[in-house]
């Protein structure tokens, strides 16, 4: 068996799920590579994502459906001291393939504003083309 080694620059971007998804992976487990883009380090080094958990001591995630309107705002429970560090909302509905097997569907989307998230949570719309029904939005800041 062969492997191919790749710089962390050219892998696929990883979405962690929410606690309460099947694919959840505890962070303690998660470790994220570091690379230099000048290459001066021989390889690639890691450090847990636990270790920017405790860096940050505050986590806001959650997952928003039964959309009544195109806007939808998000408060944080905690405001951060700064910009919080995450992934943009995931948006998507599940639809069924014809083969009969489901799959996440992109919705289309965009923030309210350029200065989103805020310390204190975020606002986004649902663009006018797409349908409410079914639309879930999910997010994770620390």
């Amino acid at each position: 068996m062969s492997y191919v080694q790749k710089r962390i620059r050219v892998l696929d971007s990883y979405s962690q799920g929410l606690p309460s998804d099947i694919d959840y992976i505890d962070p303690s487990n998660i470790y994220l590579a570091v690379d230099n883009v000048t290459e001066s380090w021989g390889e690639p080094k890691k450090i847990p994502f636990s270790s920017l958990l405790l860096a940050s001591g505050h986590i806001e995630a959650g997952r928003v459906s039964g959309l009544g309107s195109r806007t939808v705002s998000v408060t944080f429970d905690e405001p951060f001291s700064g910009q919080p560090y995450g992934r943009e909302p995931n948006v998507y509905r599940i639809v069924e393939q014809p083969d009969g097997t489901y799959r996440r569907q992109d919705v289309l989307w965009g923030f309210t504003d350029a200065s989103q998230p805020s310390t204190t949570g975020f606002s986004l719309t649902i663009h006018d083309s797409e349908s409410l029904t079914g639309v879930i939005i999910e997010y994770l800041y620390l």
